[in-house]
């Protein structure tokens, strides 16, 4: 019951940017355009410049840099191929960018040169380790890398998949590979010495016999430092580089898959698996056998790397496609997850295989280890199931939270299975899960669009003074721009504060704003509330709400204090003014009220925002009379850092949250551009590229509807140029949101 799911390489974090990893298997491919080019890439991925060391082989045959993978593993540098008579350009840069505390070059002249090795002085100094043939400079390498070591492996040296996977698990180790020829009778005296002297207790024999003969297997039982002589074998190369992996690696977060009919990609990617702890896996160029399939599953990693082009690991294999399904295992399932009624889910999946029972597992996250519901079990021949989220998760994942649910199929293949649904698989029970990956919302509440709003943080003057190129004055215009890009009928504006757009204005930043947006170029706003006044001693009036004569009636507004409002507010805290407003849409004579709201920030203040959020709820309520409610603003809480957070709280009081609308646009990027900001760093929240999560992205700015049936249409408004931000309209360090909701 294997499923291996192959999803985007993002992961969800919270508010500060601190990555919270999911049980999801990535797919990347590491490849270059020839075999140095790939060494390149594979070395790029792993190491940094000042590497202690980097190992030199050719290219050209693989027995000398079977033995320098785990050599270069063991002591943190990568592998890199030459030619024998020259260093690819590609190679001599990477050299250049590794700057390395010095080179080993494995092999003799006829392997590699010494104008190269001349070469290769210029950068670091420089080692050359050789021998009379390729197992007296396996022996050597050995010798140079290693002292002591507690195990030693040992592979034939006539062919090479066996040594590279042993490479990986050695280099884990800090072991040594050692290549004899597996054909002989015995073992020469001086590897025999070189076991002796590492201290070594343990031998791992990689390979059948007929890889390593048996005759040297007994040949190493009779030594008297070696306790245990272990071999790891399998019918074939790939499951024997399964019974290496198995062996050394219980459990693993990244794994390396290269192709087992050719040697140069895999060499270099034996080095980083070696290093970072993480299995090699050698396979046909298609599909991965069903041994392989397990192990896999079994290991579970978060990331699967190919390495290699597609010349020597197919496109077929970007999806870890299974060679053929084994007896007693599925296929690999491909689920879908799509919403169904409402507070509902339709799961649905193909690729079963052989089962008993079938079941479908939710949760908030890929883990599934939190807000957990299932399913009943089905019977094997199933196929899809709808699932209705429990209703003391509804406030969580249900209609209107605007949270994913990600789903795992389980199945048993066991007549003797239990009815537990565990969130780990079990080989020894026959239990199997597909790997998270797949999510999607619960069913919306049927709707159609009466108006549009919006809600942007777009940063106070002080939250950008210190920022060149980003103050008040080199934004407010690209604010207003992106205003009236959204053309929304009443937007919620937060952090235009009272103080000064910038000195010698004469203005402060919300009146700038207001004069900007009154203009026809930016929509012809006006604002609610006007009479704002000054903020005064540990206070803020920041929050806004404008809107659209030709759409909205504005009937009355205000702008209240939530320390008036909010019990326990603590004396020291700066106060927050929210402004609320009663609109009649012209459309349709239907009334409702607005308010834009910004909580204060910071971990200390998390039961404060639970308080304040449901303060503001009693007052609109109060306000509304029962009427619809549109609450906009920045809560500074996400779901992934604060389930129970202000934003829960509102659906369980029977609020809409817009995200969850049936057509969303760019979920997977932040409202807040600070959280794991990836470029343009000395500039904190406004980076060229946004970031794109893995899955649904952690939000801290909300728009949520009461009383009304929902939102049709949900939109972060990220304008780009390719992969950056169109500057016209990146106005601020938190990205305007617009929904079109329906209000009767």
């Amino acid at each position: 019951m294997i499923a291996l799911a192959v999803a985007a390489s993002l992961v969800f974090s919270g508010i500060t940017p601190v990555e919270r990893a999911e049980a999801a298997t990535s797919v990347s491919r590491l490849s270059g355009s020839d075999r140095y080019a790939t060494a390149v890439q594979i070395s790029k991925s792993g190491f940094k410049p000042g590497v202690p060391v980097v190992y030199i082989a050719t290219g050209a045959d693989y027995p000398d840099a079977l033995s320098a993978a785990s050599a270069a593993a063991s002591q943190g540098g990568p592998l890199l191929l030459v030619a024998k008579t020259s260093i690819p350009s590609v190679v001599a840069k990477e050299l250049a960018r590794l700057k390395p505390g010095r080179i080993i070059v494995v092999g003799g002249t006829g392997a590699i040169s010494n104008g190269v090795v001349s070469s290769l002085k210029k950068i670091s100094p420089v080692k050359r380790i050789s021998g009379s043939d390729r197992y007296a400079t396996s022996l050597a390498i050995a010798k140079d890398a290693f002292s002591t070591s507690d195990i030693v492996y040992l592979a034939t040296g006539r062919d090479f998949p066996d040594a590279l996977s042993a490479a990986a698990a050695a280099g884990s180790q800090s072991a040594p590979v050692v290549l004899i020829d597996g054909k002989s009778s015995s073992v020469r005296s001086s590897v025999t010495s070189f076991i002796s002297s590492l201290g070594a207790s343990r031998a791992i024999v990689v390979g059948g016999t007929g890889a390593v003969s048996s005759a040297i297997e007994k040949k190493l039982k009779s030594l008297s430092a070696i306790s245990k002589v272990t071999r790891l074998s399998g019918s074939d190369r790939y499951s024997t580089s399964v019974a290496v992996n198995k062996a050394s690696f219980p459990s693993a977060t990244k794994a390396y898959i290269a192709t087992g009919s050719s040697y140069p990609d895999a060499l270099a990617g034996a080095a980083l698996a070696g290093s970072v702890g993480a299995p090699l896996y050698v396979v046909p160029r298609t599909c991965l056998p069903g041994t392989t399939v397990r192990s896999i599953a079994d290991i579970n990693p978060s990331k699967v790397t190919l390495l290699g082009g597609t010349g020597a690991l197919s496109s077929s294999l970007n999806s870890l496609v299974a060679c053929s399904p084994d007896a007693g295992y599925p296929r690999l399932l491909t689920v879908k997850a799509v919403p169904a009624g409402e507070n509902q889910i339709k799961v649905s999946w193909t690729g079963q295989g052989r089962a008993t029972k079938v079941a479908v597992i939710a949760g908030s996250e890929g883990s599934l280890s939190s807000h957990q519901f299932k399913s009943a079990w089905f019977p094997p021949g199933t196929t899809s199931i709808t699932l209705t989220v429990p209703e003391n998760l509804r406030g969580e994942l249900g209609t209107g939270s605007g949270n994913p649910i990600f789903v795992k199929v389980a199945t048993y293949n066991s007549l003797t299975a239990s009815d537990s649904a565990p969130i780990t698989a079990s080989v020894s029970k026959s239990y199997r899960l597909s790997l998270a990956g797949t999510y999607t919302y619960a069913g919306h509440t049927p709707t159609t669009k009466t108006v549009r709003v919006a809600e942007w943080n777009v940063n106070s003057v002080a939250g950008s003074n210190g920022i060149s190129g980003y103050t008040w004055k080199d934004r407010r215009k690209k604010v207003a721009a992106g205003i009236a890009l959204a053309n929304a009928d009443v937007v919620a504006v937060v952090e235009a504060t009272t103080a000064e757009s910038w000195s010698g204005s004469g203005k402060t930043q919300w009146e700038d704003l207001e004069g900007l947006l009154a203009s026809s170029t930016y929509g012809s706003y006006d604002i609610a509330y006007d009479n704002v006044g000054p903020a005064g001693t540990n206070t803020t009036k920041g929050a806004h709400l404008f809107f659209k004569p030709g759409s909205v009636t504005l009937e009355h507004s205000g702008a209240t204090s939530l320390k008036s409002i909010t019990s326990g507010w603590p004396s020291g805290l700066t106060d927050r003014y929210f402004a609320w407003a009663t609109f009649t849409q012209k459309s349709n004579g239907k009334s409702f009220v607005a308010a834009a709201v910004h909580l204060p920030p910071g971990n200390a203040y998390k039961s404060l925002r639970l308080t304040a959020i449901k303060a503001v709820d009693a007052f609109l309520e109060a306000e509304g009379g029962g009427i619809p409610i549109v609450l906009m603003g920045d809560l500074n809480s996400s779901f992934a850092e604060t389930p129970t957070g202000p934003q829960t709280a509102l659906v369980d009081a029977g609020y809409y949250d817009a995200s969850a609308a049936p057509s969303r646009s760019n979920n997977r990027y932040s409202t807040a551009n600070l959280t794991n900001q990836i470029d343009n760093k000395s500039k904190p929240g406004y980076p060229f590229t946004p970031y794109k999560y893995k899955y649904a992205a952690p939000r801290i700015d909300y728009i949520f509807v009461k009383h009304a049936p929902g939102a049709t249409k949900y939109v972060n408004q990220i304008v780009l140029s390719g992969s950056k931000f169109t500057t016209s309209v990146q106005g601020s360090d938190h990205n305007l949101q617009w929904a079109e909701i329906g209000i009767r």
